[in-house]
């Protein structure tokens, strides 16, 4: 075998191979896109069921005082006063929430 002949064949094997690694990269943005839309979809029936048992969608935000602290309540997330942190209240309605968030 000659210098040109292994020359060639590696210059083919290196081709191949970042083919193959651009067809493994989109596959993977792919993957991660599908993945993505059913996250959202779920948080959008969980939110259309809130809104259906509670006749209005959860709120965006709210600020109240509590306990000397400043408690956040929003759709996703209730931070108390005291630091602690639980979930709002469209988690009831999420199949397996923490995949979501």
């Amino acid at each position: 075998m000659t210098i040109v002949e292994v020359m060639t064949t590696m210059g083919i094997i290196i081709i191949l191979a970042s083919l193959v690694a651009t067809a493994a990269g989109v596959a993977r943005d792919f993957s991660r896109s599908t993945v993505c839309h059913a996250n959202l979809r779920q948080l959008h029936l969980a939110a259309e069921t809130y809104h259906a048992t509670s006749n209005g969608y959860p709120a965006a935000i709210l600020f109240f005082l509590d306990n000397g602290g400043v408690r956040t309540t929003s759709w996703d997330f209730d931070h108390r006063g005291d630091g602690t942190i639980e979930p709002g209240p469209i988690w009831n309605y999420l199949d397996g929430p923490e995949s979501v968030f």
